[in-house]
Formats: C-alpha cells, structure tokens, sequence
C-alpha cells in the first residue's frame, strides 16, 4: 500500500496547483472551444477525422470529449476536466517511468516539475488541444521502457513505435517528440554492451517497427486527409528566435520570469516579490545543470544501463525541442513557449540518472531550488486567477450577451474569430456566432449567417479588430442601418437585413 502514496501525493498536488484553471473554466478562447463545438456534432452524428480547420491533426480530442459530454453535458467545465485528464495521464505515466527505476520517491521529486507546470504550458488548457497527443508518446516511452524486461521485447518495441507514429498522425506536434522515441527504441533493444550481436533481433525489430509506424502513418494521413501543416525548420529563425528564447519563453517555462494571464485572456509580463529573485536565479541555475546532467550521466558506468537510456532520451527530448524552437515560423511571441513543451514533460526522464547517483534526500535538496522557482513562478504566472473565478472565467458576461441576443430573436451573429467560436460554444449554440469568412472552421454556419434576415456583430475590446467604425463603415455600404447596444462590456450592433 506504501508504494502507492508517493502516486497519490503527486496526483494532490497536480489537481491542488490547477485549482484556478479549475475555477476559471470559462476563460477558454476559440481554439479551445472548437474541439468542444466538433464534440457536440459527433454526438448529433457528423464525423470528420481533422480537427476543424487544422489539417494536420485530428480530432482526437474531441473523440475523448464525446463520450463525456454525453454523461455531463457540453459545458466549458467538463471540457476542461477531461483536458486536465489527458495532462494528469501523462504525468503519471512520466512517474511511471521513472519509478521503476529508480524508486518512488525519487521518481515523484522528478515528476514534480510537471505538476508545476507554469501557465507557459498550462494555458494550454485554455487555448489549445495537445494533452492526448503527448499523453500517447509518453504510453510509447513507458512501452520502451519495458521492452527489455518483457516476455516478448520485439513486440513491444514494435508497438512502441507504431503509438509513436499514432501521436504523429494525431498532431503534427509530436514530431518534435520523434527523435527521441527513436533513440529511446534503439537504445532499449541494446544491452548496454559492446557486444552487438545479443542485440541484434531487436534491434532489427525497431527498424521494422519503424517501417511499419511510417507506412500506417502515411496510410491514415491519406484516409483522414491530413497535410504536413507548418513543419520544417527555418534557419532564418534562429537570430530573431534566440532572444524570444532566453529573454521571454524559457525563463516563462521554470518560473525564472512572471508574466501572467489576465482575465481577458491576454498576458503581460508581471513584477517579481523582492525575496523571490534569489530563488529564481538558482533556479535558473539549477535547471540549466540539471537539463545537461541527462547527458553527461549517460557516460557514467556505475549508473544502471536503463537509467542512463532514461536520461539520454530525456535530454535528446529537450534539445530537440529547445533547437525546434529556435528554427520555428510560429514561435512569434511569448505564447511560443508552448512549442517548449517537451523540455518539461521529458524532464523526469533526464532527471532519472541523476537521482538514482544522489539518492532522494540529496536529489530533493539539489533540485529544491527549481522546484520552488516553477512552482512559485507558476502560481504567480496565475494572475488575477489566483482570487477566485473572475468574471470571464464564470462566462457571466458571456451569458449576458447570449440573452440579449436571444431576446431579439437572433440566431446568428458574427465577432472576430478569438471571440466567435468561444460564444458559440458557451452558450451552447444559441445562438451561433461566426468570425471571419477567412477564419471559417464549419462553414456551413456562415451559410447559415449569410441567409439570416436579421443578425449581430459583437465587439469587444479584448479583440481589438474588427473596430465598430470598421463595422459600421461596412454596414453603411450596404445600406443597412443598425441599433448600437452596449451589454457587459460588449458592443452589440443589432442588423436588420
């Protein structure tokens, strides 16, 4: 029963530190809503492999969310709950992992930092899909792991494989995740030896396992027709992403800078408490140490083979994703740090062989300062979140815009995309609210909206375009006059077509 509670520790402090996501469900934007919007129509019947308007993922997501939607209703909370299922998956598989080979308590110190996680990553929760995805490389990873004590290890790592091919073909995210995989696979089917020849059957495995992952990848590619989307490097990046890097998203990432959600979404650097500076320098320090140390243990022979597998791969996962970044089109802003998501959730694998040479009480006494810089970081990184439910995060002024716009008999409205699709989904489709034609995820609403005699546009300053003199401006054209009403802090113009 004892082995148990360092598990059940872990899983407290996971949900204890997300309490104001928890509390705040409504702070969902577009892009959160619509795998909650694709969940509804697979329940009314409507199937489609992408995920709506991004086709190069799936719907996985929202293929989780159904089922629970119909148990306990398409609401913002229950899709942030089953979110929070697939991130709280992966972190006990990344304990998993970790403390079968090096022991329990040192594996929930390793695992620590994913439970910290700052709002770097955990406005993911908000703003994007992924946590399935990474839920399946980490099922790979703990498929590796076994492997070699397996009573089949060739047909483990072949299905290892094959679930990494899957996270591939769920979101092309995973691609960032790969090189690690394959390095975990082949250094799995090895003995750690210099004899070759004990290994070769299953190292023979993984490149058939290889094969056959990539040939049902481009196979359910074709099926589902996804593209390759936005990938590939671009060298170009490198001397403008460098100081987004080092200056902005790494230091967001481990708490070293603040910059905290506001309640309209948005995010802005924010001061740290005089006494916490100390604590973020080391941190700093110490995560930097540590990150290397997955690497440089992997020579040291007096570690165990599979605990040194363990932090070679958890490194490889980190560089690859630290140079990703640095070559990426989309890391723009300080919302790129999500793009850094495989640096934590691989870091209790990097952090293996180190607490396995220390021993738990000097592995918690060495990571202390990290740990308190990500998690005092990460709560601050909270904002206004930290008082409460805000008035976005309860969708108060949400729910009073739907009843306007119920009262005056509309069912379509228009907004800009960041808002049109998280009132749609709030308000439960009641009515409907359409962004831009450019921005369409379900097109057949804007049909719809294009048909309607009478509709709305609804404005609000968080979306700063389109402006009320752009709307205005357009209507005017058109000839069509409208009734201007403010409601909550939206702007509401009623059109009589």
């Amino acid at each position: 029963m004892k082995r148990w509670i360092p598990l059940a520790v872990l899983t407290a402090i996971f949900v204890l530190f997300r309490v104001p996501v928890l509390l705040n469900a409504g702070l969902l934007n577009s892009d959160g809503a619509i795998a909650g919007l694709q969940a509804r129509a697979m329940l009314a019947g409507e199937w489609e492999w992408a995920h709506w308007g991004r086709h190069y993922l799936t719907s996985l997501d929202s293929v989780v969310a159904a089922p629970f939607f119909a148990i306990f209703g398409a609401t913002p909370q229950v899709l942030l709950a089953v979110t929070l299922l697939g991130q709280l998956t992966f972190t006990w598989l990344a304990y998993a992992i970790v403390s079968r080979r090096v022991g329990a308590w040192p594996a929930l110190i390793a695992t620590l930092p994913v439970a910290f996680m700052t709002m770097a990553l955990n406005i993911y929760l908000f703003f994007d899909v992924r946590q399935w995805c990474v839920a399946l490389v980490l099922l790979a990873c703990w498929l590796f792991d076994r492997a070699p004590e397996a009573a089949r290890p060739r047909v483990m790592l072949v299905v290892g494989l094959v679930v990494s091919f899957v996270a591939l073909f769920v979101d092309l995210f995973a691609v960032q995740f790969l090189p690690g995989l394959i390095l975990f696979a082949v250094l799995s089917a090895h003995d750690g030896t210099l004899k070759l020849r004990p290994s070769l059957p299953r190292l023979l495995a993984v490149v058939g396992g290889l094969g056959l992952g990539f040939f049902l990848l481009q196979t359910m590619r074709g099926v589902a027709h996804l593209n390759t989307g936005r990938a590939g490097l671009q060298l170009s990046r490198v001397a403008t992403n460098w100081p987004l890097l080092v200056d902005q998203c790494l230091p967001w990432l481990i708490g070293a800078k603040v910059f905290a959600i506001e309640d309209t979404g948005g995010i802005d650097p924010a001061a740290s408490p005089g006494w916490f500076l100390p604590v973020q320098l080391a941190g700093a320090i110490v995560f930097g140490g540590v990150l290397l140390s997955g690497a440089v243990l992997f020579f040291v022979q007096r570690i165990p083979w599979r605990v040194r597998v363990l932090g070679a791969v958890g490194a490889g996962m980190a560089f690859t994703s630290l140079a990703g970044f640095l070559g990426s089109g989309t890391a723009q802003d300080i919302l790129g740090a999500r793009l850094l998501l495989p640096v934590i959730v691989a870091l209790p694998l990097t952090l293996a062989p180190l607490a396995h040479l220390v021993g738990a009480r000097r592995f918690a006494l060495i990571l202390a300062p990290y740990l308190l810089c990500t998690a005092i970081g990460g709560w601050l990184s909270y904002g206004p979140l930290v008082g409460g439910t805000t008035a976005r995060g309860a969708m108060t002024e949400e729910r009073a815009v739907g009843a306007l716009l119920r009262e005056r008999g509309i069912k379509y409205a228009a907004a800009d995309y960041w808002i049109a699709y998280r009132l749609t989904f709030i308000l439960g489709e009641d009515p409907i609210v359409v962004p831009e034609a450019s921005e369409d995820r379900y097109p057949r609403w804007r049909t719809e909206f294009d048909a309607q005699p009478k509709v709305a546009y609804v404005l609000h300053p968080s979306s700063p375009a389109p402006t009320f003199e752009t709307i205005a401006a357009q209507l005017a054209a058109q000839h069509l006059e409208f009734e201007k009403i403010e409601v909550a802090g939206y702007t509401v113009l009623i059109v009589d077509r």
